[in-house]
């Protein structure tokens, strides 16, 4: 799959209106919830760890806005640099 059907798919993932933002609590749900799947009934300290490390590397490539909310733009652009991994 190109690198960049992959962007547009996480961008969507995140943003499902395209808005241009996903605020904390969407995200950080969204992310606990993939890697628990559906093996898991429930987040436990493994699954919340995950998504909030992954918030961490997204603030770190300076992704979120002051609110912790994702700026899909600026986040498509970590993606197509590998600054941030797919």
């Amino acid at each position: 799959m190109q690198k960049s059907h992959l962007i547009r798919f996480w961008i969507k993932f995140f943003d499902q209106s395209l808005s241009g933002k996903c605020p904390a609590e969407e995200y950080i749900s969204l992310l606990e919830e993939l890697v628990r799947g559906v093996s898991l009934p429930r987040p436990n300290k493994c699954t919340k760890l995950f998504a909030r490390m992954f918030q961490k590397q997204m603030a770190r490539q300076n992704c979120l806005d002051e609110n912790e909310a994702i700026n899909t733009d600026k986040l498509a652009l970590a993606f197509e640099q590998g600054r941030l991994d797919i």
